[in-house]
C-alpha cells in the first residue's frame, strides 16, 4: 500500500534545495556550514603542571604542526585521565593526556581530500612526536597511526560529525543523505505515515484506516479488531439459527405426542368392523392391546364368492368378544411380560371347543347367498 506523506507545523530551518525525488518520502542534502569532525590522539606524560604547558606554549606548537592539514580549524585538551598508584613514578609515566584537533566537514566532502587528511596526519607525526618530547611528553606512533585510521573511516560519513544542525526538524541524517522521518517507519498494509509535532519535537506516527469490516489500530496498524455492526449481525444471526434448532425441536416433539395419543384406543371400544367386496379388513387402525384380544367366533365370510360383485356395497359384521381375555391384566406387573401374555393367549384358544350355545339368537345375521355367473369375477 502506497503511503501518503502527512505533516504538520512549519519547518524553521534553512532553506535546502530537495532534490528530484527517487522514492516516496523526500530527501535533502545534509548543511555542513557549522559541522566538524573531531580527531583524537593521546599524549603520555607527567600531567602535574601540563595545563599551564598547555596555555603557555604547547597549544601552539601543536596548532602549528596541524596547520598545514587540510580542513584544519584548531587543537585543544579533550581529557586528562591518571592512572592511581601508591609509586609516584609509575604514576607520572603512565600519565595519559588525550587531545582533540577539528576538521571543517564542508571541506572533506570529496575522496581527494578525504585522502589529502589522512596523507597530511602521517606526514606530521614525526614532527610532532619530536616537539612533544621537547617538553617532557611522548607520542606512540603506532597508536597515533590506528587513531587516523579510525578517523579516515569516520569522515566517509558527514552524519557523524559534530557541531551544527545538518538536517531540518522533519529529517534525520543516515549515510550522508538527510531522509524524512517517515522512511523507515513501517505503518503496515493499513496505515499512512505522518509527523506529529508535539512540544517543539517532531515524531513519526502513523494514521491507520479502515476496511468495510474491520478497524486496524496500533503503532504499526497491525492490531485488526471487527466493526461492532458484524459482531452484533454474528451474534443476532447465531442466536436466529439456535431459536429456529429449538422450535424445530419443540414442534417434532409435539407431533409426535398427537400421534400416540391419536393412536390410542380403549380396551372398551366397539369390536365392529367394516368390510367390503374384497374381503379386506377396513382400514381403521387397531392397536396391539386390541389385536392381542381374540374374539370368539366370526361369521363373516373371506371367500370372494360370497361377497357382492357390483358396486361399493358393504355390510356389518358382529363380532363378540371374548372377556376371559381380560383377566391377563390382572397379573401383578412384576410377572406381567409380553411373552407370558402370548403363552397364555395361545393355551386359552387352544382349550376353546365349538358349540352351538355360544351363539346369540337374538343378533341378526345377514348371510349372503351364492350367485352363480358366467362371466369372470370382478369383470365388468
Amino acid at each position: 500500500m502506497t503511503s501518503s506523506v502527512l505533516t504538520t507545523g512549519t519547518d524553521t530551518s534553512t532553506p535546502i534545495a530537495i532534490p528530484t525525488l527517487t522514492t516516496q518520502y523526500p530527501t535533502a542534502k545534509p548543511n555542513r556550514n557549522n559541522a566538524f569532525f573531531t580527531f583524537k590522539f593521546t599524549i603520555v606524560g607527567d600531567n602535574t603542571n601540563f595545563l599551564n604547558q598547555w596555555q603557555s606554549t604547547l597549544r601552539d606548537n601543536v596548532t602549528d604542526i596541524f596547520s598545514g592539514t587540510y580542513g584544519f580549524i584548531e587543537v585543544s585538551l579533550y581529557s586528562l585521565r591518571r592512572k592511581r598508584t601508591t609509586r609516584r613514578l609509575v604514576r607520572r609515566a603512565t600519565d595519559r593526556i588525550n587531545l582533540a584537533a577539528k576538521f571543517e566537514a564542508k571541506k572533506l566532502q570529496t575522496e581527494g581530500e578525504k585522502q589529502q587528511v589522512l596523507n597530511n596526519l602521517t606526514a606530521l607525526t614525526p614532527v610532532l612526536k619530536k616537539t612533544l618530547k621537547q617538553q617532557s611528553y611522548s607520542l606512540d606512533i603506532e597508536e597515533f597511526r590506528d587513531q587516523a585510521t579510525e578517523f579516515a573511516a569516520k569522515i566517509e560519513d558527514v552524519c557523524k560529525s559534530e557541531g551544527g544542525k545538518l538536517c531540518g526538524p522533519l529529517y534525520n541524517c543516515r549515510e550522508n543523505s538527510c531522509l524524512y522521518k517517515c522512511e523507515g517507519h513501517y505503518c503496515g498494509q493499513h496505515g499512512v505515515c505522518f509527523i506529529q509535532h508535539l512540544n517543539g519535537t517532531a515524531t513519526p506516527k502513523c494514521l491507520c484506516s479502515s476496511s468495510s469490516v474491520y478497524e486496524y489500530s496500533g503503532d504499526q496498524c497491525d492490531d485488526k479488531s471487527m466493526k461492532v455492526k458484524w459482531v452484533a449481525g454474528i451474534a443476532g444471526g447465531v442466536c436466529g439459527v439456535v431459536v429456529l434448532i429449538v422450535l424445530f425441536v419443540t414442534c417434532c416433539l409435539c407431533a409426535c405426542c398427537q400421534r400416540r395419543r391419536r393412536n390410542k384406543v380403549p380396551l372398551d371400544d366397539s369390536l365392529y368392523e367394516m368390510q367390503g367386496a374384497t374381503g379386506d379388513v377396513a382400514s381403521r387402525q387397531t392397536t396391539y392391546r386390541r389385536s392381542v384380544i381374540a374374539p370368539r367366533y366370526r361369521t363373516s365370510y373371506d371367500n370372494a364368492a360370497y361377497q357382492p360383485s357390483h358396486g361399493a356395497e358393504y355390510y356389518l359384521t358382529h363380532v363378540e368378544p371374548d372377556h376371559s381375555v381380560y383377566r391377563f391384566y390382572e397379573t401383578p406387573r412384576s410377572n406381567f411380560t409380553r411373552e407370558t401374555r402370548d403363552t397364555q393367549t395361545r393355551s386359552q384358544d387352544t382349550r376353546r371347543t365349538p358349540s352351538l350355545g355360544n351363539i346369540d339368537l337374538d343378533s341378526e345375521f345377514a348371510i349372503q347367498r351364492p350367485h352363480v355367473s358366467t362371466t369372470p369375477l370382478h369383470d365388468e
